[in-house]
């Protein structure tokens, strides 16, 4: 067995590991059987040495992959090219099917960038990034803990970008100027996890699209869809914003850390992610 621990802040006894395991094959003789030497196998990738020395020794058939507990919910650790993470800042864990606007990446399935064998790829000079996947929520992490930087989708429903909550035509012109976000054309269009490319139009409407009929009400009919590619430092200052087991409450945490300055630029109509404001309920109010 050939091993390497690897340095984690987190995780105790994690090691990138390669074993060659001898296979038998059981050959018939008439009414006889026997068993004789197949080829060797190799088992290779990322493990805990106390898994490593059970199943060495006979205790494990299979060896367990690198799951890891952190509060009450379960992660994986991977190992990965550095491609996988300029995906997952660029594009996140979905992305429009037949559109690439980044071709340089592997958008089509970004876990193709997995490494099964990380002690041969290193061995080989290739770069190797080993990183944490809570899948679930969503969120990558390196081997201290810390988050990494993941693609986030705002529209109507997710983030609530309608004309109850922001002045859309101030929020598009903060918007357009940030390298770090990318506008989609006439809101979105419905569609979530678009791909969307800013218009040449200097026309800021352009952006603003109309909210589904099913989802739509009095003074709140129109949105804006974008997606965040955030910076490591940017991403890291709204993560430390969640509530206790808030990993599903990004949106939010953006708000209130005007990431995008969307408050300070005078978009916002409430102090509150939750504000909105109702032309029913204001009519109540005139009367």
């Amino acid at each position: 067995m050939e091993h390497q621990t690897l340095a984690s802040a987190l995780y105790k006894n994690l090691c990138i590991y390669r074993i060659g395991v001898e296979e038998k094959v059981s050959v018939s003789r008439g009414r006889k059987s026997s068993s004789q030497p197949s080829d060797t196998r190799t088992l290779a990738g990322i493990g805990f040495t106390k898994d490593l020395t059970a199943f060495l020794s006979g205790e494990l058939q299979v060896i367990p992959s690198a799951v890891v507990k952190r509060g009450d919910w379960n992660s994986t650790i991977m190992a990965v090219k550095p491609v996988f993470l300029e995906t997952m800042r660029q594009i996140g864990f979905y992305s429009d099917t037949g559109q690439e606007p980044f071709k340089e990446l592997d958008i089509k399935d970004p876990l193709t960038a997995h490494i099964k064998d990380p002690l041969t790829a290193q061995e080989k000079g290739e770069e190797v990034v080993f990183i944490e996947v809570h899948g679930a929520a969503h969120q990558i992490f390196d081997l201290d803990g810390l988050p990494l930087p993941v693609c986030l989708g705002f529209n109507y429903i997710d983030g609530g970008f309608a004309e109850d909550k922001y002045d859309l035509l101030k929020a598009v012109n903060i918007l357009l100027k940030r390298e770090d976000v990318t506008l989609a054309l006439n809101g979105g269009e419905r569609s979530y996890y678009y791909d969307g490319k800013e218009s040449d139009s200097i026309d800021p409407k352009v952006y603003i699209g109309s909210i589904p009929g099913y989802n739509a009400e009095r003074g709140r009919s129109q949105c804006l869809s974008f997606r965040w590619h955030p910076t490591t430092e940017d991403y890291r200052k709204v993560f430390a914003l969640l509530e206790p087991r808030g990993h599903w409450g990004l949106r939010k945490a953006c708000f209130d850390a005007d990431i995008f300055g969307l408050g300070a630029g005078g978009a916002t109509y409430f102090d509150s992610f939750h504000g909105h404001r109702r032309v029913e309920q204001e009519e109540e109010d005139n009367e």
